[in-house]
């Protein structure tokens, strides 16, 4: 896999590395050090599917009888200068940013949802305009450029931040839409209440996925934020 990267057809390569898993399977350190290669390369959904196939336990409660090398491959962290820029212009920790990534695109600077959200952070060109507006970015900012992509993103977080002056509903508003979460902080004003309540299953999962995967990426990657 790695020639076939080192000579510039990274496509190949994983597609090389799907039909050996499936002629042969793969030990468990093949499958971190594909993993790895993969997201890279920008094959990310590959990766995540390669390691729980190897270690079922990641992005479970038990994510820590898994090695060390397999939940670092699991939580990847790209771009950290530009996570942590964006996190003290937005007020937000950075390893809450990681975690909106790892959940929206898992680091995919390509990544183009069904509703036209793009990037690390799948923003939706009409929310980033008016910020890349106020920052002298201009209308059309390249969501596709991963630090444009972040700094827009984490802005557009801590707004949301702001607003509701807590994580939960902030990371609702951010996945379902500012308007319908309103009604329901409004109606369970309590953080863990809201949590539970939430009504569509949907962004239900994604807030708890999004706050235990904060919790791990606090965890597992502390020396990019020590200077925070």
């Amino acid at each position: 896999m790695q020639r076939l990267i080192d000579v510039g057809a990274p496509s190949e390569a994983v597609r090389q590395w799907r039909r050996a898993r499936r002629s042969r399977g793969a030990s468990p350190d093949e499958s971190v050090a594909a993993a790895g290669l993969a997201t890279g390369q920008g094959f990310s959904n590959d990766a995540i599917r390669w390691l729980l196939a190897g270690f079922p336990e990641l992005g479970t409660i038990h994510m820590t009888k898994a090695p060390s090398n397999a939940i670092r491959a699991y939580l990847p962290l790209r771009w950290p200068d530009a996570i942590t820029a964006a996190a003290r212009e937005s007020g937000l920790d950075p390893w809450l940013i990681a975690a909106v990534a790892r959940q929206e695109s898992t680091f995919s600077t390509n990544a183009v949802s069904p509703r036209g959200a793009r990037g690390v952070l799948q923003l939706l060109p009409s929310t980033a305009r008016s910020h890349a507006v106020a920052l002298g970015l201009g209308k059309t900012p390249n969501l596709h450029d991963p630090e444009v992509n972040i700094r827009l993103g984490a802005r557009e977080l801590g707004r949301l931040m702001r607003r509701f002056e807590s994580v939960e509903p902030a990371l609702a508003a951010y996945n379902g839409g500012e308007t319908r979460v309103r009604g329901w902080w409004k109606r369970w004003p309590d953080p863990h209440r809201f949590t539970e309540e939430i009504p569509v299953p949907e962004t239900y999962n994604y807030v708890r996925r999004v706050i235990f995967l904060s919790e791990a990426y606090r965890l597992v990657h502390q020396e990019a934020w020590r200077s925070q």
